[in-house]
């Protein structure tokens, strides 16, 4: 499960974009409208992810509030409401700019968006304005601190994929190269077959990074 949730998502990325574009635009409807297919993927959550569902049960009889920040657990822990296995309340943070529906649980008391148009969104979707809240999306409080820029380096492009590196990285980095008069950073995350593919372009303008916990000072 571990494989085909997390691996098999960004290798679906990687080779059939087009394909994941769809099918996050095809599951992306009211609430009213899931059906069979939603349906069978919760039980197969909630099946495959039972210690957990037992982990929140025993422990959620000592905490007051319990937050989610992640669309698989929302919707296992509102099913657990509607089971009955849970009466403590809810707190959904949407870490991403669009609510997708996925996101999006009735069982949730509290549901974070990162701006207007994701809270407009989110009643568009089914859910009850009065649990809806624009809160900006957190970040760590290392992105509010500022650095000096680096001399030399005042005109730098940096050019990330996320911690797994995906996306056609390579060929932006070539492009900003030969085409612009730029200093690239690319950060390649934990892929390390693209991070030995740029080191061997071998160019004074260009930095490759592997994994880093220095994201607040490169974005500066």
């Amino acid at each position: 499960f571990r494989a085909i949730y997390h691996r098999g998502y960004f290798l679906a990325v990687k080779l059939f974009p087009d394909l994941v574009g769809w099918c996050y635009r095809l599951t992306d409807v009211h609430l009213t409208d899931k059906g069979m297919i939603a349906d069978f993927t919760d039980w197969i959550e909630d099946t495959v992810c039972h210690r957990f569902v037992d982990q929140i049960r025993e422990e959620s009889k000592n905490v007051d509030i319990i937050v989610s920040t992640h669309f698989l657990t929302t919707g296992i822990l509102g099913r657990m409401r509607l089971r009955g296995e849970l009466t403590k309340p809810i707190v959904t943070v949407v870490t991403d700019r669009h609510p997708h529906s996925i996101w999006l649980d009735p069982c949730s008391d509290l549901i974070m968006v990162a701006n207007q148009k994701a809270a407009r969104a989110a009643y568009e979707r089914g859910i009850n304005p009065a649990t809806v809240f624009v809160t900006g999306i957190p970040v760590g409080k290392e992105f509010s601190k500022r650095f000096s820029p680096t001399k030399g380096m005042e005109k730098t492009v940096l050019v990330t994929g996320g911690g797994d590196g995906i996306g056609d990285m390579e060929r932006i980095v070539k492009y900003l190269l030969q085409n612009h008069n730029l200093n690239v950073i690319v950060v390649c995350g934990n892929n390390e077959i693209l991070e030995k593919r740029l080191a061997k372009l071998n160019n004074q303008r260009l930095k490759v990074i592997g994994y880093t916990d220095r994201m607040h000072e490169l974005m500066q």
